[in-house]
């Protein structure tokens, strides 16, 4: 548009060149830039008509560049021409509002290029606030894909991790032996489900094996009752404490005329006879107390925080329920042994003592309970 504003105008400035060049010489070369100027100008017109249609904001001041133009060629320039044609001198008021009309298609064509530098500027600046718009809607996209990647990354790399740190828990824990820990929940079928799934049957595996073996390394294998081993650790640990918590008794039982029981009637009726006795003895044992398997027909209980005074009466407990509880048409019997810890015992003296007082029931005939005790004063003192 700014484009056919200049030639529109260029097409006067021709007109009104060629009319007073030929108003000035009569030489006809100048009618050629008139007439030429008076053409482009109804073809600029006409395509300035258009473009108002599409820039309406200029209307206005366009048209009124047309029209000025429009005037001054048919009242003024056309006129001028005329006259010097028929060799008339123009009158000096003709002159002047020539003068003034022109001045007045200058004016306007000044109004039009304002008013489309003006709408240019907006138009430009529209864009630019437009492209900085765009712009600003670019990075914000592109903010909000990395933050949504980040977030993605996060999430997998916790999803991931959070695994593998809950199953080095769990692994240590079955380092420590504690197979109550299972393996952390994990649903995907990739290497890490794989590799939980995998372990989780390990803990399984050595939990099984683990208490097989403790149950082998603790448990006597015939009567299911604690063995040797696991008596000696408790003595052992309550000979440490006794000194401050005073009061540790044992118990030793063993199955009077074992011996000729199994000569008699076979090492699988002792064997029954042996589970016999440790049922039984269970049964009336309380819970911190500890009751194993010495050896051969040979049991032990072993009583913390219990003077010997009250072991006494579980021992002649025991040895009744024994007694009147037969093994089908088979009597048991048995014969039992009470010490206490006194000062200076060790699991070696506190044995020793146990053995002789069960020795001293045998030598006494058998089925009754006896007391050994170095210093029963003293005892009785405390």
């Amino acid at each position: 548009m700014n484009q056919h504003i200049l030639v529109l105008y260029q097409s006067l400035i021709d007109q009104e060149t060629g009319q007073r060049g030929y108003s000035l010489s009569k030489n006809s070369a100048f009618l050629e830039p008139f007439y030429e100027g008076s053409s482009t100008f109804q073809q600029t017109s006409e395509k300035l008509k258009q473009d108002i249609i599409i820039f309406p904001q200029v209307s206005k001041s366009v048209n009124n560049l047309i029209v000025s133009g429009e005037v001054w060629n048919s009242e003024y320039g056309q006129e001028q021409i005329n006259m010097g044609k028929s060799n008339h001198r123009i009158p000096n008021e003709i002159l002047e509002k020539s003068k003034a009309a022109f001045d007045s298609i200058r004016h306007h064509y000044k109004e039009v290029t304002n008013e489309i530098n003006q709408l240019k500027s907006k138009l430009e600046e529209r864009s630019q606030n437009r492209v900085m718009m765009m712009l600003i809607i670019f990075c914000f996209g592109i903010l909000l894909m990395l933050v949504l990647a980040v977030y993605y990354i996060i999430k997998h790399l916790t999803n991931l991790v959070q695994p593998i740190v809950e199953l080095e828990q769990s692994v240590t824990s079955y380092s420590m032996k504690d197979f109550t820990v299972t393996v952390p929940k994990y649903h995907k079928d990739d290497e890490l489900g794989r590799l939980i799934t995998g372990i989780e049957h390990m803990r399984t595996a050595l939990k099984e094996k683990f208490f097989t073996l403790e149950s082998i390394a603790y448990k006597d294998g015939l009567t299911g009752i604690n063995n040797r081993r696991t008596a000696d650790y408790y003595l052992t640990k309550f000979i440490e404490k006794a000194p401050m918590e005073n009061d540790l008794s044992i118990i030793l039982i063993d199955i009077d005329h074992f011996k000729d029981f199994n000569d008699k009637y076979g090492h699988l009726e002792g064997d029954r006879a042996l589970k016999h006795v440790a049922t039984i003895l269970q049964q009336h044992v309380k819970t911190f107390d500890v009751l194993a398997r010495f050896g051969g027909e040979e049991f032990i209980l072993i009583l913390p925080k219990t003077k010997y005074t009250c072991a006494l009466k579980v021992a002649e407990r025991l040895r009744k329920a024994i007694e009147v509880e037969s093994l089908d048409a088979y009597e048991i019997r048995t014969s039992l042994g009470v010490t206490t810890f006194e000062k200076g015992d060790t699991y070696t003296s506190l044995i020793r003592k146990a053995d002789e007082a069960l020795y001293q029931a045998k030598a006494n005939g058998r089925n009754r309970v006896e007391l050994n005790i170095t210093n029963i004063e003293a005892l009785s003192q405390d």
